[in-house]
């Protein structure tokens, strides 16, 4: 029983649930204020014939009870710094009206999370989002996107499903997985194309509509809704600050909801571009950096040259690239690509072959291969199959601090938007043995098979390196990227 003081001549008293203390600390807003109301069954008195409430109930001032009976009691609270509350009341029929307003004035974010009777820190931790990104949805700053996307609608069609939840979510230890099997079963309607009610961008594209346009310097795959998925650059883009000799590479690719997950000519470093394949230190007929670093080989009339493009389908094409030292060509690049969606995620699939004239020999390094170059937008958090990764940044300069190789990593950071966003890079194959170099700070997604030590690339003999890069909108598909690299090629 909690004893509320109050600027009303007798203290009044009513019976609550022994945590209220702590749902009350719980439910506090930003600026440390909230309403309680008490609906009150009936009253009895004390043997000190004090008046007591009954049966009443206290809650957050959200005015989910609409345009319904006016609460008997309203006070409102004020957390001091000591942790201790300060009480007035309030006319409750002018309460009752004031949060009626304010319920309706709620974004649908808003109104769905506090039907599940969960903190903002819980609901965003559960979507996997960061805090400030549930408060610009819910203030209505932002717009969600995605998987999140796909939740609204479902809550909109079916609230029966998140009553249910919601009925469920008020024990702390319940919340976690009752809200897995809630997201568990959003996922998997989405997989059903017989489920009209879903938002177009909530179901797979058929990657059959898809549109590959073959233009000058360039291919360009674009969606159903005329919206482009990639782009694939032969010859240097005019007007960009891009310091590099060669192209050759992706950007944007984007996710299903049109996010990039590609950053091209970026000003940290103005040779980093997008997708690309390129190393930094090869020896053979002639020394050669296609990399663009230039500070331990020589960058000048060093450039991978664009000598065909043929399309292979909606969203396929090979092309065939020649690395050239001044006149000579240091090695043949069979690419072949193709992409498709696939579980909500845009999935690019890309095979280097790669056949020198002469013996090649691949420095060592800790960085260069293939790199995934992602935008420098929010906090960078790098995940594998074991979780988020916390181990320290790898140094370029030193081989040795590169990360353990795994199956995958992805990096997930929020768009300029605020939706959260992300791209993973699954190796495919047999490759020589690699190490990832993945600094949070440069945003590079780069297996390194020059990492544990220098390759060589026998001369007339075929090498391929095969990788999927899996564009996607909020959290990381960890379990389809597992199920992608224990596919066979």
């Amino acid at each position: 029983m909690i004893d509320l003081k109050s600027s009303i001549e007798s203290p009044v008293t009513f019976e609550e649930d022994p945590d209220f203390t702590e749902k009350a600390l719980r439910l506090i807003g930003d600026d440390g204020i909230f309403a309680i109301q008490i609906y009150e069954s009936h009253t009895t008195h004390h043997e000190d014939g004090q008046p007591r409430t009954c049966g009443g109930h206290a809650q957050e001032q959200e005015g989910r009870i609409g345009a319904g009976r006016a609460p008997s009691r309203v006070f409102r609270i004020e957390k001091r710094p000591d942790v201790t509350f300060s009480r007035v009341a309030v006319n409750p029929e002018t309460q009752r009206r004031k949060s009626a307003k304010a319920w309706e004035a709620k974004s649908v974010v808003a109104k769905i999370r506090q039907s599940l009777d969960l903190t903002q820190e819980a609901f965003a931790n559960l979507l996997g989002i960061g805090l400030s990104t549930l408060r610009g949805w819910e203030q209505k700053k932002r717009e969600p996107s995605g998987a999140v996307r796909m939740l609204i609608a479902i809550a909109l069609k079916h609230p029966e499903v998140l009553q249910d939840a919601g009925s469920k979510l008020s024990p702390s230890h319940q919340v976690s997985n009752t809200m897995k099997r809630l997201l568990t079963f959003f996922h998997f309607v989405s997989l059903l194309p017989s489920v009209a009610w879903l938002p177009a961008a909530a179901r797979a594209d058929d990657v059959r509509s898809w549109k590959l346009e073959c233009a000058s310097g360039a291919a360009v795959v674009k969606n159903t809704g005329g919206a482009e998925v990639l782009r694939y650059f032969t010859t240097r883009p005019e007007g960009t600050p891009l310091r590099a000799n060669s192209t050759c590479c992706f950007h944007p690719f984007t996710t299903p909801a049109g996010h990039p997950v590609t950053a091209f000519a970026p000003d940290d470093h103005k040779h980093h571009r997008g997708i690309f394949l390129a190393w930094v230190e090869m020896h053979g007929a002639a020394d050669a950096d296609f990399w663009g670093w230039g500070a331990h080989a020589p960058v000048k009339d060093r450039v991978i040259k664009n000598r065909s493009l043929t399309k292979d389908g909606a969203a396929a094409f090979t092309a065939v690239n020649d690395w050239m030292a001044g006149d000579v060509k240091m090695l043949e690049e069979t690419l072949t690509a193709s992409a498709r969606q696939e579980h909500g995620a845009n999935i690019l699939d890309l095979t280097y072959a790669l056949k020198p004239a002469a013996d090649v020999t691949l420095a060592r390094w800790a960085f260069s291969g293939f790199c995934v170059r992602y935008p420098k937008l929010g906090e960078a958090v790098v995940h594998n199959p074991q979780g988020i990764v916390t181990l320290p940044e790898p140094a370029h300069v030193k081989p040795d601090t590169n990360w353990p190789d795994a199956p995958w990593y992805a990096a997930t950071w929020e768009s300029e938007t605020g939706a959260p966003v992300g791209v993973a890079v699954v190796p495919r194959g047999a490759h020589p043995p690699k190490t990832w170099h993945c600094p949070r700070s440069i945003r590079m997604l780069n297996p390194a098979i020059t990492g544990p030590a220098a390759v060589i690339l026998k001369g007339g003999q075929v090498t391929t390196l095969r990788y999927q890069v899996v564009a996607f909108d909020g959290a990381v598909p960890a379990a389809m990227l597992n199920q992608l690299a224990q596919e066979k090629p």
